[in-house]
């Protein structure tokens, strides 16, 4: 399971990426994924300033499309399209207008819950690491369902 306190910094990373892409972003070299499925409507994924190597952002999805076989697909896609990424950092949101600033703003955390997040996922090429956690519902804890991908 992803750490508060390892959320907490990662949403704090999220507004730090938004506020540079209001500035001025710099796209995210990407390759063609042959994943079928786990498409995204549009996303907003960056290099980081301080980590190079490292990538952060969001995604949007279709909410009627959440379940355990899109997320598994949606996160080999992201890490297919993002080959030159050492770390991908992505939160995934079913709704367009929870990307905004003001709700980038807006977080709450409380019982395990972030509003308006409908998922997040952690990939690095050097550990291994892969762990995809999602809600099945908005609302509901963003750990609802864990899933490692490395094993």
């Amino acid at each position: 399971m992803i750490g508060m306190n390892f959320r907490s910094l990662c949403l704090i990373i999220l507004v730090c990426v938004f506020a540079a892409n209001l500035v001025g972003s710099t796209t995210a070299q990407t390759c063609e994924s042959q994943v079928k499925g786990g498409k995204y409507k549009w996303a907003g994924i960056d290099p980081t300033l301080t980590d190079p190597g490292s990538y952060f952002g969001f995604v949007l999805v279709r909410s009627k499309d959440i379940d355990r076989e899109y997320i598994i697909k949606l996160a080999h896609r992201l890490k297919d399209e993002y080959c030159k990424a050492q770390r991908l950092q992505v939160v995934i949101f079913d709704n367009r207008k929870h990307t905004g600033s003001d709700a980038l703003l807006a977080y709450q955390e409380s019982n395990g819950r972030i509003v308006l997040m409908r998922g997040f996922y952690a990939f690095d090429r050097t550990s291994g690491r892969d762990v995809i956690e999602f809600s099945t519902k908005l609302g509901n804890p963003t750990t609802e369902v864990t899933i490692d991908l490395q094993k």
